[in-house]
């Protein structure tokens, strides 16, 4: 049951719908982006980080490869895809403005569920990769 919420809620966040990705989140839900040290908590916390994703890459698509459940917890090795069409949130505030370039990586992301929702997430995936990518880095 985990690993299909994973795909609905990737699913969602792919077709823009941020309605469905909304009812993936539990009220106490607590998100760790490891590649930018970002903490979302609680429903609309989460959901600015969903929405910053989305307007950073309109066109993104994020796939899971594989999913590994155990007990409420599901590992998913996932495929992101997207161009930078948007200006993106940089970690101190700011913002870096949109290339125009198109993003291809992997990433890890961990979930526990409690009633049916999604309780706690941990993205693992490499940020210097994604900059580089963007013509932001060498």
């Amino acid at each position: 049951m985990s690993a299909e919420l994973v795909d609905r809620f990737f699913s969602a966040m792919s077709a823009g719908d941020l309605d469905t990705v909304r009812t993936v989140f539990h009220e106490d839900c607590v998100s760790t982006d490891y590649a930018t040290g970002q903490v979302s908590k609680g429903i609309e916390g989460n959901m600015a980080d969903v929405q910053a994703w989305s307007s950073s890459f309109s066109d993104m698509k994020v796939e899971a490869v594989s999913h590994i459940v155990t007990g409420n917890t599901v590992v998913t090795e996932m495929k992101f895809s997207g161009t930078n069409d948007g200006d993106m949130p940089a970690p101190d505030g700011s913002a870096i403005p949109a290339t125009g370039k198109r993003v291809e990586m992997r990433g890890c992301q961990i979930c526990e569920f409690k009633d049916g929702k999604m309780i706690n997430a941990r993205q693992y995936y490499d940020m210097m990769g994604m900059m580089a990518q963007l013509g932001l880095m060498g």
